[in-house]
């Protein structure tokens, strides 16, 4: 980069599109839907959220000014735990929008009540729990309870 002139980047911010906000008007055409699907934006932040050791990256306003009190407090410079903090919240963010995107495509073939909800217990390990229209909220409760989710949990890792 340095033989090309070319800067590293400190900082990117990516505001996605209101893609729930559009799903949410009944009225909405499946057309209207498909152009609030990014598809750029998502690739960038989870990029530069890899790369958090080395730059920062904001998926939401509303760090904004906790960036600009970083860079006053530390001289310029933003701390790796505030860098860190922020490659979490987007992660966080891109896993709810492709939720939000996979659901809505779910609720095109018919599945108007599939929710989709996914643990992360301690130690990195997933577990997904999936509810349809024929399971109730008291069935899903039953069936996540302490002893429910260890045993679900166990029985697909052995």
């Amino acid at each position: 980069m340095e033989a090309n002139q070319i800067r590293a980047f400190d900082l990117v911010v990516v505001n996605l599109y209101p893609f729930q906000q559009t799903i949410a008007n009944p009225d909405v055409t499946t057309a209207q839907a498909l152009e609030q699907i990014p598809i750029g934006g998502p690739a960038m932040l989870r990029a530069s959220a890899k790369n958090f050791a080395h730059l920062t990256v904001i998926s939401n306003p509303k760090y904004y000014e906790q960036y600009l009190s970083q860079l006053r407090q530390n001289n310029g410079e933003i701390s790796l735990e505030f860098r860190q903090k922020m490659a979490e919240e987007t992660f966080a963010l891109t896993n709810a929008y492709d939720g939000a995107i996979a659901s809505y495509f779910a609720s095109l073939n018919g599945e108007t009540t599939c929710f989709r909800i996914q643990l992360m217990p301690l130690k990195g390990r997933f577990l997904r729990l999936v509810t349809v229209s024929n399971q109730t909220a008291e069935n899903v409760k039953a069936k996540t309870n302490r002893t429910g989710v260890r045993r679900m949990f166990n029985s697909r890792n052995r």
